[in-house]
Protein backbone atom coordinates (compact mmCIF):
# COMPACT_ATOMS: atom_id res chain seq x y z
CA UNK A 1 0.00 0.00 0.00
CA UNK A 2 1.34 3.58 -1.61
CA UNK A 3 1.49 6.34 1.04
CA UNK A 4 1.67 10.16 0.01
CA UNK A 5 3.93 11.76 3.10
CA UNK A 6 5.14 15.13 2.18
CA UNK A 7 4.86 16.50 5.78
CA UNK A 8 7.29 14.85 7.99
CA UNK A 9 5.49 16.69 11.12
CA UNK A 10 4.91 15.13 13.58
CA UNK A 11 1.14 15.81 13.45
CA UNK A 12 1.31 14.38 10.25
CA UNK A 13 2.68 11.11 11.79
CA UNK A 14 -0.19 10.68 14.26
CA UNK A 15 -3.04 12.02 12.14
CA UNK A 16 -1.80 9.49 9.28
CA UNK A 17 -2.25 6.59 11.78
CA UNK A 18 -5.83 7.88 13.34
CA UNK A 19 -6.82 7.83 9.80
CA UNK A 20 -5.66 4.42 8.90
CA UNK A 21 -7.48 2.66 11.90
CA UNK A 22 -10.32 4.92 10.85
CA UNK A 23 -10.57 3.93 7.66
CA UNK A 24 -9.75 0.27 7.78
CA UNK A 25 -11.19 -0.73 11.08
CA UNK A 26 -12.98 -3.35 9.63
CA UNK A 27 -9.89 -5.03 8.38
CA UNK A 28 -7.71 -4.45 11.33
CA UNK A 29 -9.71 -5.85 13.41
CA UNK A 30 -10.75 -9.04 11.07
CA UNK A 31 -6.63 -9.87 10.17
CA UNK A 32 -5.65 -9.23 14.72
CA UNK A 33 -8.79 -10.04 16.39
CA UNK A 34 -7.45 -13.83 17.24
CA UNK A 35 -4.09 -12.85 17.90
CA UNK A 36 -5.89 -10.14 20.33
CA UNK A 37 -7.21 -12.67 22.35
CA UNK A 38 -4.19 -14.50 22.66
CA UNK A 39 -2.14 -11.88 24.11
CA UNK A 40 -5.44 -10.47 26.15
CA UNK A 41 -5.09 -14.33 27.73
CA UNK A 42 -1.64 -14.22 28.01
CA UNK A 43 -1.66 -10.80 29.49
CA UNK A 44 -4.55 -11.83 32.07
CA UNK A 45 -2.79 -15.05 32.99
CA UNK A 46 0.61 -12.78 33.69
CA UNK A 47 -1.86 -10.61 36.33
CA UNK A 48 -3.32 -13.29 37.59
CA UNK A 49 0.89 -14.75 38.84
CA UNK A 50 1.50 -11.55 39.96
CA UNK A 51 -1.34 -10.83 42.01
CA UNK A 52 -1.00 -11.71 45.86
CA UNK A 53 -2.48 -15.28 46.32
CA UNK A 54 -1.69 -16.97 49.54
CA UNK A 55 -1.99 -19.92 47.54
CA UNK A 56 0.09 -19.52 44.98
CA UNK A 57 2.69 -17.87 47.30
CA UNK A 58 2.47 -21.22 49.44
CA UNK A 59 3.19 -23.30 46.04
CA UNK A 60 6.20 -20.78 45.19
CA UNK A 61 7.77 -21.68 48.75
CA UNK A 62 7.22 -25.26 48.16
CA UNK A 63 8.58 -25.36 44.36
CA UNK A 64 10.68 -22.21 43.90
CA UNK A 65 11.79 -23.39 40.15
CA UNK A 66 8.68 -24.65 38.88
CA UNK A 67 7.21 -21.09 39.95
CA UNK A 68 10.73 -19.43 38.25
CA UNK A 69 9.69 -21.41 35.64
CA UNK A 70 5.78 -20.68 35.15
CA UNK A 71 6.34 -17.24 35.62
CA UNK A 72 9.07 -17.24 32.38
CA UNK A 73 6.65 -18.98 30.53
CA UNK A 74 4.04 -16.63 31.25
CA UNK A 75 6.84 -13.70 29.62
CA UNK A 76 7.68 -15.43 27.23
CA UNK A 77 3.74 -16.30 26.49
CA UNK A 78 3.07 -11.99 26.64
CA UNK A 79 6.38 -11.49 24.40
CA UNK A 80 5.17 -13.76 21.82
CA UNK A 81 1.45 -13.39 21.48
CA UNK A 82 2.26 -9.71 21.83
CA UNK A 83 4.79 -9.00 19.10
CA UNK A 84 2.29 -11.46 16.84
CA UNK A 85 -0.71 -8.82 17.34
CA UNK A 86 1.56 -6.33 16.92
CA UNK A 87 3.31 -7.54 13.36
CA UNK A 88 -0.87 -8.62 12.40
CA UNK A 89 -1.47 -5.05 12.46
CA UNK A 90 1.49 -3.83 10.61
CA UNK A 91 0.81 -7.02 7.92
CA UNK A 92 -2.61 -5.07 7.26
CA UNK A 93 -0.07 -2.71 4.89
CA UNK A 94 2.05 -4.76 3.91
CA UNK A 95 0.63 -8.23 3.84
CA UNK A 96 4.21 -9.46 4.53
CA UNK A 97 2.87 -11.39 8.18
CA UNK A 98 4.85 -14.22 8.19
CA UNK A 99 8.07 -12.04 7.72
CA UNK A 100 6.42 -9.28 9.76
CA UNK A 101 6.01 -11.51 12.49
CA UNK A 102 9.81 -13.98 12.46
CA UNK A 103 11.95 -10.65 12.08
CA UNK A 104 9.94 -8.90 14.85
CA UNK A 105 9.64 -11.81 17.24
CA UNK A 106 13.42 -12.25 16.71
CA UNK A 107 14.34 -8.68 16.90
CA UNK A 108 12.16 -8.12 19.92
CA UNK A 109 14.21 -10.59 21.91
CA UNK A 110 17.21 -9.41 21.08
CA UNK A 111 16.69 -5.73 21.81
CA UNK A 112 14.78 -6.93 25.00
CA UNK A 113 18.10 -8.68 26.47
CA UNK A 114 20.37 -6.35 25.63
CA UNK A 115 18.20 -3.46 27.19
CA UNK A 116 18.20 -5.53 30.27
CA UNK A 117 21.71 -6.23 29.95
CA UNK A 118 22.33 -2.41 30.27
CA UNK A 119 19.91 -1.91 33.18
CA UNK A 120 21.49 -4.42 34.73
CA UNK A 121 25.09 -2.97 34.60
CA UNK A 122 23.81 0.22 35.47
CA UNK A 123 22.09 -0.92 39.00
CA UNK A 124 25.11 -3.04 39.89
CA UNK A 125 27.27 0.09 38.87
CA UNK A 126 24.88 2.13 40.92
CA UNK A 127 24.92 -0.76 44.25
CA UNK A 128 28.94 -0.90 44.01
CA UNK A 129 28.73 3.42 43.91
CA UNK A 130 26.61 3.48 47.02
CA UNK A 131 28.42 1.37 49.11
CA UNK A 132 31.39 3.16 48.34
CA UNK A 133 30.07 6.80 49.40
CA UNK A 134 29.09 8.39 52.19
CA UNK A 135 25.44 8.55 52.07
CA UNK A 136 25.20 10.42 55.18
CA UNK A 137 27.02 13.36 53.80
CA UNK A 138 24.08 15.52 52.26
CA UNK A 139 26.80 16.87 49.33
CA UNK A 140 27.20 13.37 48.17
CA UNK A 141 23.78 11.99 48.70
CA UNK A 142 22.91 14.70 46.24
CA UNK A 143 25.46 13.55 43.80
CA UNK A 144 24.59 10.07 44.11
CA UNK A 145 20.67 11.15 43.13
CA UNK A 146 22.08 13.09 40.18
CA UNK A 147 23.70 10.62 38.93
CA UNK A 148 20.81 8.45 38.77
CA UNK A 149 18.94 10.79 37.14
CA UNK A 150 21.48 11.00 34.33
CA UNK A 151 21.61 7.14 34.07
CA UNK A 152 17.75 7.35 33.69
CA UNK A 153 17.82 9.98 31.03
CA UNK A 154 20.58 8.08 28.70
CA UNK A 155 19.11 4.77 29.25
CA UNK A 156 15.47 6.81 27.85
CA UNK A 157 17.78 8.69 25.27
CA UNK A 158 19.60 5.15 24.40
CA UNK A 159 15.91 3.39 24.24
CA UNK A 160 14.72 6.13 21.39
CA UNK A 161 16.42 4.97 18.17
CA UNK A 162 15.34 1.52 18.25
CA UNK A 163 11.61 2.37 17.34
CA UNK A 164 12.92 3.52 13.77
CA UNK A 165 16.03 0.79 13.35
CA UNK A 166 13.48 -2.21 14.69
CA UNK A 167 10.54 -0.88 12.72
CA UNK A 168 12.67 -0.43 9.22
CA UNK A 169 14.87 -3.78 10.22
CA UNK A 170 11.03 -6.01 9.94
CA UNK A 171 10.38 -4.13 6.63
CA UNK A 172 13.43 -4.44 4.70
CA UNK A 173 14.63 -7.74 4.20
CA UNK A 174 17.92 -6.73 2.65
CA UNK A 175 19.12 -5.37 6.34
CA UNK A 176 20.74 -7.93 8.91
CA UNK A 177 19.96 -7.86 12.53
CA UNK A 178 22.98 -6.46 13.49
CA UNK A 179 21.84 -3.18 11.63
CA UNK A 180 19.26 -2.92 14.45
CA UNK A 181 22.14 -1.78 16.45
CA UNK A 182 25.07 -0.42 14.07
CA UNK A 183 24.23 1.54 10.71
CA UNK A 184 19.97 1.95 11.44
CA UNK A 185 20.65 2.56 15.15
CA UNK A 186 22.85 5.72 14.14
CA UNK A 187 20.80 6.95 11.14
CA UNK A 188 17.54 6.70 14.39
CA UNK A 189 19.89 8.30 16.65
CA UNK A 190 20.16 11.80 14.24
CA UNK A 191 16.52 12.14 14.22
CA UNK A 192 15.93 11.22 18.44
CA UNK A 193 14.62 14.77 18.65
CA UNK A 194 11.74 14.06 16.32
CA UNK A 195 11.23 10.49 18.08
CA UNK A 196 11.13 11.70 21.59
CA UNK A 197 8.69 14.25 20.55
CA UNK A 198 6.24 11.57 19.08
CA UNK A 199 6.83 9.43 21.77
CA UNK A 200 5.83 11.84 24.67
CA UNK A 201 2.47 12.76 22.60
CA UNK A 202 1.53 9.69 22.57
CA UNK A 203 2.49 9.09 26.29
CA UNK A 204 0.35 11.77 27.29
CA UNK A 205 -2.58 10.22 24.78
CA UNK A 206 -2.46 7.04 25.31
CA UNK A 207 -2.04 7.39 29.40
CA UNK A 208 -5.20 9.75 29.80
CA UNK A 209 -6.97 7.57 27.50
CA UNK A 210 -5.95 4.15 29.03
CA UNK A 211 -6.17 5.42 32.63
CA UNK A 212 -10.01 6.60 32.03
CA UNK A 213 -10.72 2.99 29.91
CA UNK A 214 -9.05 1.28 32.82
CA UNK A 215 -10.46 2.53 35.78
CA UNK A 216 -12.81 -0.23 36.62
CA UNK A 217 -10.21 -2.91 36.69
CA UNK A 218 -7.91 -0.56 38.67
CA UNK A 219 -10.85 -0.20 41.25
CA UNK A 220 -11.43 -4.33 41.28
CA UNK A 221 -7.52 -4.44 41.51
CA UNK A 222 -7.65 -2.26 44.25
CA UNK A 223 -10.31 -3.87 46.07
CA UNK A 224 -8.27 -6.89 45.78
CA UNK A 225 -5.41 -5.74 47.17
CA UNK A 226 -7.56 -4.32 50.26
CA UNK A 227 -9.28 -7.49 50.38
CA UNK A 228 -6.07 -9.28 51.08
CA UNK A 229 -3.96 -7.09 52.86
CA UNK A 230 -6.86 -7.18 55.49
CA UNK A 231 -6.90 -11.11 55.65
CA UNK A 232 -3.33 -11.06 56.57
CA UNK A 233 -4.12 -8.76 59.73
CA UNK A 234 -6.80 -11.09 60.56
CA UNK A 235 -10.05 -9.93 58.36
CA UNK A 236 -12.88 -11.94 57.95
CA UNK A 237 -13.42 -12.47 53.65
CA UNK A 238 -15.70 -9.92 52.78
CA UNK A 239 -15.70 -10.50 49.01
CA UNK A 240 -18.16 -12.63 46.94
CA UNK A 241 -17.67 -16.09 45.40
CA UNK A 242 -17.61 -14.62 41.87
CA UNK A 243 -15.47 -11.76 42.18
CA UNK A 244 -11.93 -13.45 40.76
CA UNK A 245 -14.52 -14.14 38.36
CA UNK A 246 -15.54 -10.46 37.53
CA UNK A 247 -12.20 -9.02 38.20
CA UNK A 248 -10.55 -11.43 35.41
CA UNK A 249 -13.59 -10.99 32.75
CA UNK A 250 -13.41 -7.30 33.39
CA UNK A 251 -9.63 -7.35 32.37
CA UNK A 252 -9.95 -9.31 29.70
CA UNK A 253 -12.01 -7.24 28.16
CA UNK A 254 -10.52 -4.31 29.13
CA UNK A 255 -6.97 -5.26 27.87
CA UNK A 256 -8.79 -6.14 24.38
CA UNK A 257 -9.82 -2.94 23.51
CA UNK A 258 -6.73 -1.90 25.47
CA UNK A 259 -4.30 -3.54 23.06
CA UNK A 260 -6.03 -1.46 19.93
CA UNK A 261 -4.95 1.67 21.46
CA UNK A 262 -1.70 0.17 21.71
CA UNK A 263 -1.95 -0.49 18.15
CA UNK A 264 -2.62 3.38 17.53
CA UNK A 265 0.86 3.62 18.90
CA UNK A 266 2.18 1.07 16.71
CA UNK A 267 1.03 2.73 13.41
CA UNK A 268 2.16 6.18 14.51
CA UNK A 269 5.87 4.40 14.95
CA UNK A 270 5.25 3.07 11.03
CA UNK A 271 4.30 6.48 9.46
CA UNK A 272 7.41 7.61 11.85
CA UNK A 273 9.48 5.28 10.47
CA UNK A 274 8.13 6.01 6.53
CA UNK A 275 9.00 9.73 7.61
CA UNK A 276 12.84 9.59 8.51
CA UNK A 277 13.03 7.00 5.53
CA UNK A 278 12.18 9.82 2.91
Amino acid sequence: MFFDFSNKGAKACIGSACSYMLHHRMLILRRSYVTAIFSTIAFTFLISLLLPDENLRREAATHPFMALGCLSFAMLFVTVSFVWYLTRLLGCITGNYAILFKRGLISSLLIAIVLLSVLWGGDMFLQELKKNIDTHSMPFRIGFELIKLLFVLLYVILLLPFSYSQMRYIHEKEFSIGSIFTRLYVEGFKHKGFILLILFVLALMCSVVLTIGFMPGIILILEYLTHVNGQLMGDPNGLPYNFLFLLYSTLMVLLFVGQYVLGFCCYTIYFVYLSIKK
